[in-house]
Formats: structure tokens, C-alpha cells, sequence
């Protein structure tokens, strides 16, 4: 395992947009790659199990955390009837530690 954890930086992003939705769900599972361990390379199936696991595990425990409804439902494939009135505006210091499980 490289590390284990890794901090994901998103207060430029609007969460409540779609395409900000999806950066940050992209660079959770980015960064759940590097704390689980993901190299290019062989591995034998329980390398590859173990590393899948933990990836999802992660990044579905760092999505959680965020707490964000348009986050968690892009993330799930869901789209979700909600209207979101200023409570989440974008504070430039948030983030989100990506911890290896």
C-alpha cells in the first residue's frame, strides 16, 4: 500500500452541478486507488480482489463523509428530485480525507 490516506481537495468545485458532482467523485476513486494500492502491473486474483475492495470501500465511505445529495446520487446513479437552497455554497477550504479500509 503506497499510503494511507489522501486528502481531496474540492471547495472550487459546484457540487450542486452535475460536472462538479462527477470531478469530485472522480478524484475520490483517483485517490483511492493510490492509499489501496493500485499499480499497473500483474497480480494474482486475491491482489486484484483485495485492491478492488478496498477502492470501493473507501471511496463509497468518502462519499458518505462528503455528505452531499447531488454527490452521493451521481455517485449511486440516481438522480434525485431535491431543491437545494444555499445550504451548500461553496466553501474553498473543503475536503475530504480518503482513507484506505
Amino acid at each position: 500500500f503506497a499510503q494511507d490516506s489522501r486528502t481531496v481537495r474540492y471547495g472550487e468545485l459546484n457540487l450542486n452541478d452535475e460536472e462538479g458532482a462527477d470531478t469530485l467523485i472522480r478524484r475520490v476513486e483517483q485517490a483511492a486507488d493510490v492509499v489501496c494500492g493500485d499499480y499497473a502491473g500483474t497480480k494474482n486474483l486475491r491482489e486484484t480482489a483485495c485492491v478492488g475492495r478496498c477502492e470501493v470501500t473507501s471511496t463509497q465511505n468518502a462519499i458518505q463523509a462528503i455528505g452531499h445529495p447531488v454527490v452521493t446520487s451521481r455517485y449511486y446513479g440516481r438522480r434525485p428530485n431535491v431543491t437545494i437552497e444555499g445550504s451548500w455554497d461553496p466553501d474553498p477550504n473543503a475536503a475530504v480525507e480518503v482513507r484506505r479500509r
